[in-house]
């Protein structure tokens, strides 16, 4: 089993204008130093409640496609972009969806297959491929991202970029960072 990111956001849920402000940084040679540690908390943010922010796309590989429920990772679900199914002959062919029940509504979103489907003999392991697309921002409106959200990656912006010559306890996030982000965290997968 495996989750690999096909296409990451192109944008982050808070600009460097609004860490600037957050900061009271008022002159533009951090820019860049700014832009990249907003990157990297917003991943960090995301990997602690195992959720995508902004618009991705996934691959979710499993070694069958198993008859139980599969939760798809990286909520909330935009869109299932298609269902691959890998071959004995390492061909790939694309499942129709309507051999399964999608619960789009849980959160994370959860898949099963339709208990009638019946599929050809495919290889032994990382045969069964979801290629899925998640992130609150499924419009280009980063307003759509929670503000709790927000502010736990302004917040950790904030430390990072005052402890950036590795003078910090980077082992764990900041308390009010996990205090906010705790109510998004995904504790199924």
């Amino acid at each position: 089993m495996g989750l690999k990111l096909v296409y990451e956001a192109d944008t982050e849920p808070v600009a460097v204008s609004e860490a600037k402000l957050h900061m009271r940084v008022d002159f533009t040679e951090d820019d860049l130093l700014i832009s990249n540690i907003i990157k990297a908390s917003s991943r960090k943010c995301e990997d602690y409640t195992r959720r995508a922010f902004m618009r991705q796309t996934w691959d979710y590989i499993l070694d069958e496609p198993t008859m139980d429920v599969i939760d798809i990772p990286r909520p909330p679900l935009i869109q299932i972009d298609g269902i691959f199914l890998t071959l004995q002959n390492n061909s790939e062919i694309e499942l129709d969806m309507d051999k399964f029940i999608l619960d789009d509504i849980s959160s994370p979103a959860r898949l099963k297959v339709k208990k009638s489907t019946k599929f050809p003999k495919y290889r032994e392991m990382g045969a069964f491929r979801i290629r899925f697309t998640s992130g609150y921002n499924y419009i280009g409106a980063t307003e759509r991202v929670p503000d709790p959200i927000k502010q736990a990656i302004l917040l950790l912006t904030s430390h990072i970029y005052e402890n950036r010559e590795g003078q910090g306890d980077f082992i764990m996030l900041p308390p009010l960072v996990r205090v906010l982000l705790d109510p998004y965290r995904v504790w199924k997968l």
